[in-house]
């Protein structure tokens, strides 16, 4: 009944479609599902056929337009957010409900849930209302459309009061909620066929899951492999390290006995010694040197002083002037000063000290007659070199024997129940690959119906807009068109809104729930939206004999910041320590016999040395070497005079008696120039040396306390060397065991913080839930969201598109001089009488009112004041009869009807 009520309501409007679609074909909807089918069995046998060649550029495509929707995207969430904003950690107990399966418990208080489900009710509610109140809703509107004529059904004579406003204001609310709707219908087209290219063109969701799962076990073999390639690699490394320090602990023991028994430093005090040796005779041999520059020098100086004496007295002889006998004087007092010719050039003492330069080297002999102890240690090391490599061996097995124990928890891994499942879906959505395009088709359904009803309100609205007004001879494109395409649109949306909002809900019920209860919670970025939930979900899992303890949100927190596999599963590094011999190997290091380590007879004070010492001692070098005459040459001035202050008298003397002295003072500034700064400048060169020399000159002194020192060393190595030696090999040998234990701790701490980074677990968890929570979820959600978008804003679309057709029936232009039919003729405000006359020729009742066409005033009832000579005096339509007007009206009688 209801088909056959809005199919009246529909009946007189469809017959305006008749000028573009021929009646036999008017919504044939059989034959439009029969065209349907048949068109995507084209286009299925062409997707089959170029597959192979299209997936990438159809997965790119589909990439784009989940871009391109994920606004829509966010939208459906924060709606969903609105709706559902309690969270399910705060209301139940998870641990309880999941891992005790005792749902019972949490379940039995249905208040709860439906206080925690209070947003999904309401919006679940209001749809079942609106499935049952908008039928009848649209039963109304057809009653009153088809038996009432009302509801833009009727056909006004003129327009109201204001109509061109209206229609202009309706029209414009018409477009933008009908411009709101097209968005949404391209939103739902847009959605539906991502479904169809992730699941019914190429179902990824398989191949993904498949794909993580292979990715999984490849990342934990490899990962173990890593780890066990990295312990090899370590405890090689290790073991080299140790041999080399196995080898060298004769070396090191030695030199720890030397720095305990002072044998390194008396050692050095030798070679000390003689290297001052070496540096006394090298500054004697510069001071011998020196004398002898300062000798020649001397005597240059003495030479050519008194050559330029020589001739200027003889040019002053004649002279009797009083300053003539000054300078004459003063010139004679002019001499050499330093006399260095006299001093002793150390040559004896020199020879001597070249016997005596060996004393560095015959210390350094005495050092290597440790290199017999050093030996000795390492042959009683290198007995155990092999029980220590097999150490080593057997530490390196049982690494690698632990890792590949702990390795086997992947056996327990539901890889392949995983894949078994994934093939079982594969074989199933295989096998019903007909049925798996009904969403599809449902789909394509419900956004072509959106589609429908909005082409049908863009076309009133076009037809409105361009058309003329309706009447007999109207062409096609008029505004009776545009009425019945905007009722047209609001017959097929009571039709079939009912469905779609059933549609909606299903649709809304499922994918809300999945996502406010499950995929709101899993964001990639944010893991930590994931803890008060996984904090619910410990677990603990044996290894090798011991419970280790499983945190699930600290697995994925960590593998989010790409800690290490075994880090992140909370990995103990007892485990590996336990079984890890490395007690047995620090034993076999331990077991080195020390007692067989011995000294034997070291003599550090050889004849040779203890003679070159003593022939050094009776050098004397102290009482030889008088640096006192020295120091009195030194201090003594080169020349007595000053030869620029000569040179200068001479000059002026030679203005003022007229004698030449011009030469004579040229001569003496070059001698000061040359000669006297040279020997100068030798002199401050002697007194560098002699500060060398007296810096080493009392070595004699130090010989008899050296010996003395090198004989009780040589006594302390004969009677305490040996405990010594063994007491040092033993801690070396402990220290070595130490150094094993740290390294291989540091091994341990490297395999367990530093091997195998987890994030691809963490990659590869999130791809799992990306394909339900974004390659499935969104378009759902984005479909179902867009389709309730466009429900909901065809409602103003209802009223305004109602209310517009009545505009669009109106078949003339309001008369400027009719009055307003709202407006009241009485005096009293309260009370208006309808303007109404009476049947046959009585007196009429109400007040009369240009507005309304009950009067004859048409071509076949004239006004009574022109045709029956109305002299204005009483009712002008008291006693004529009123007859109804024709359905059309001819235009050529009615020219301004436009």
């Amino acid at each position: 009944m209801l088909y056959r009520s809005f199919n009246s309501f529909l009946e007189p409007d469809l017959k305006s479609f008749s000028f573009l679609v021929p009646s036999s074909q008017l919504f044939n909807f059989q034959a439009v599902i029969s065209n349907l089918d048949s068109y995507n069995h084209a286009l299925s046998h062409l997707d089959t056929c170029h597959a192979a060649n299209t997936t990438s550029s159809g997965n790119s495509e589909a990439e784009s337009m989940e871009k391109g929707m994920d606004f829509l995207f966010q939208m459906t969430k924060g709606f969903l957010d609105l709706v559902q904003p309690n969270r399910i950690y705060e209301k139940y107990n998870l641990k309880q409900m999941i891992l005790d399966k005792n749902f019972e418990v949490e379940l039995q208080d249905w208040r709860k849930a439906v206080l925690y489900f209070i947003g999904y009710a309401v919006c679940v509610a209001i749809g079942i209302l609106f499935i049952i109140v908008m039928p009848i809703v649209g039963c109304c509107l057809c009653c009153c459309r088809t038996c009432c004529n009302n509801c833009g059904g009727k056909r006004h004579k003129h327009d109201p009061k204001n109509a061109r406003y209206k229609r202009r204001c309706y029209t414009t609310f018409l477009i933008i909620f009908n411009t709101f709707i097209l968005f949404a219908v391209v939103c739902t087209y847009v959605t539906n066929e991502l479904y169809k290219k992730r699941f019914v063109d190429d179902p990824e969701i398989f191949n993904v899951i498949r794909k993580g799962t292979k990715d999984f076990v490849v990342y934990v073999d490899d990962s173990f492999q890593d780890l066990r390639t990295v312990a090899k690699k370590q405890v090689q490394l290790l073991k080299t390290d140790i041999r080399t320090q196995l080898q060298n602990a004769g070396n090191k023991s030695v030199t720890l006995l030397t720095k305990n028994i002072n044998v390194t430093s008396v050692m050095n005090e030798v070679e000390d010694f003689g290297n001052g040796v070496i540096e006394l005779k090298s500054s004697l041999a510069q001071l011998s040197q020196s004398l002898a520059n300062l000798s020649a020098t001397g005597s240059k100086l003495k030479n050519e002083v008194n050559q330029v004496k020589k001739n200027v007295l003889a040019k002053l002889s004649n002279c009797a002037d009083e300053q003539c006998k000054q300078l004459k004087r003063y010139i004679d007092s002019t001499s050499v000063n330093a006399q260095f010719s006299m001093l002793d050039n150390q040559t004896d003492l020199l020879n001597k000290l070249n016997n005596l330069l060996n004393i560095p080297d015959l210390a350094k002999e005495a050092e290597k007659k440790f290199d017999s102890v050093s030996k000795n240690i390492t042959d009683v090391i290198s007995k155990q070199n092999q029980t220590i490599e097999q150490g080593f061996t057997e530490v390196s097995n049982e690494m690698d024997n632990t890792l590949n124990n702990v390795a086997d928890i992947k056996k327990k891994l539901p890889t392949k129940e995983i894949d078994e499942e994934v093939n079982n879906a594969m074989n199933l959505y295989n096998s019903n690959k007909l049925y798996n395009s009904i969403p599809w088709y449902i789909g394509i359904c419900v956004a072509s119906i959106l589609l429908m009803i909005v082409v049908c309100n863009y076309l009133g609205i076009l037809f409105g807009l361009c058309g003329e007004r309706p009447g007999e001879n109207a062409p096609c494109c008029n505004r009776g068109i545009a009425a019945n395409f905007l009722l047209a649109g609001v017959g097929f949306y009571f039709i079939f809104c009912w469905i779609l909002v059933i549609i909606v809900l299903i649709e809304f019920v499922v994918g809300g729930i999945m996502y406010t209860e499950v995929c709101r919670y899993l964001n990639k970025d944010n893991p930590t939206e994931l803890k008060p939930i996984l904090n619910s979900f410990n677990f603990t899992y044996p290894v090798l004999n011991k419970s280790v303890s499983l945190a699930t949100y600290d697995i994925i927190d960590k593998c989010y910041k790409n800690n290490s596999l075994l880090n992140s599963i909370n990995f103990p590094k007892t485990i590996l320590t336990d079984n890890i011999p490395t007690k047995m190997l620090v034993d076999k290091i331990n077991n080195i016999n020390e007692k067989s380590v011995h000294i034997g007879d070291v003599k550090l004070l050889d004849d040779k040395l203890e003679k070159t010492l003593k022939n050094f001692e009776q050098l004397k070098t102290n009482s030889q070497i008088n640096l006192t005459q020295y120091e009195i040459q030194l201090n003594k001035t080169v020349v007595t005079s000053d030869l620029n202050l000569l040179a200068n008298n001479l000059t002026s003397l030679g203005i003022k008696v007229n004698i030449s002295f011009v030469a004579n003072a040229q001569k003496l500034r070059e001698i000061h120039n040359t000669t006297y700064t040279y020997m100068k400048n030798e002199m401050n060169n002697l007194g560098r040396i002699l500060v060398l020399v007296k810096k080493n000159m009392n070595l004699d002194e130090k010989v008899s306390s050296l010996i003395t020192t090198i004989r009780k060393v040589e006594t302390s190595v004969k009677n305490n060397g040996t405990e010594l030696i063994k007491k040092i090999v033993k801690e070396v040998i402990q220290e070595l065991g130490k150094l094993v234990v740290k390294n291989v701790n540091n091994l341990i701490d490297t395999i367990i913080n530093d091997v195998a980074p987890c994030r691809p677990v963490y990659n590869i968890i999130f791809t799992f839930t990306d394909v339900v929570c974004i390659t499935f979820l969104n378009p759902m959600n984005g479909f179902w969201f867009s389709t309730g978008w466009a429900i909901f804003f065809f409602l103003p679309t209802i009223i305004f598109a109602t209310k517009l057709a009545g505009l669009y029936r109106c078949l003339y232009k309001r008369p400027s001089t009719q009055e307003n039919a709202d407006s009241y003729a009485a005096s009293d405000a309260d009370h208006i009488p309808l303007a109404r006359v009476n049947q046959g020729k009585s007196s009429p009742q109400g007040m009369p009112n240009s507005a309304y066409d009950d009067i004859p005033s048409n071509k076949y009832n004239l006004p009574p004041n022109q045709v029956y000579n109305y002299n204005g005096s009483g009712n002008p339509y008291s006693g004529y009869p009123v007859y109804p007007p024709p359905s059309y009206h001819d235009t050529r009688m009615n020219p301004g009807r436009y």
